[in-house]
């Protein structure tokens, strides 16, 4: 069985990255990615749990379990928002 290199990423604050590369099973899903132990490790490692948003180069998977990763794709987890766009653009707005 081939293996495939998937990078795990994820951004506590907007000028820190936290970032590794694992070897997985050719055709494992993300939902089985995220209960491989390498995977674990990362998530303990950064605070992060099985509720934080999970997506695939920068787009929310909606279903984990059906989704097929690839060689070279690019795991991350989403922090909440500190403040919405729309907020940040009246504030900004304002100071004018």
């Amino acid at each position: 069985m081939t293996s495939i290199s998937v990078e795990l990423v994820f951004a506590p604050t907007a000028t820190q990255l936290s970032r590794v590369y694992i070897n997985c099973a050719n055709g494992i899903t993300l939902a089985a990615l995220l209960q491989d132990q390498a995977a674990r490790q990362f998530m303990l490692a950064n605070g992060l749990t099985m509720a934080c948003p999970v997506g695939v180069f920068a787009h929310k998977v909606k279903a984990p379990a059906t989704y097929l990763l690839q060689n070279g794709d690019r795991v991350e987890w989403y922090r909440p928002l500190i403040a919405t766009p729309m907020a940040l653009r009246k504030t900004r707005a304002s100071v004018r």
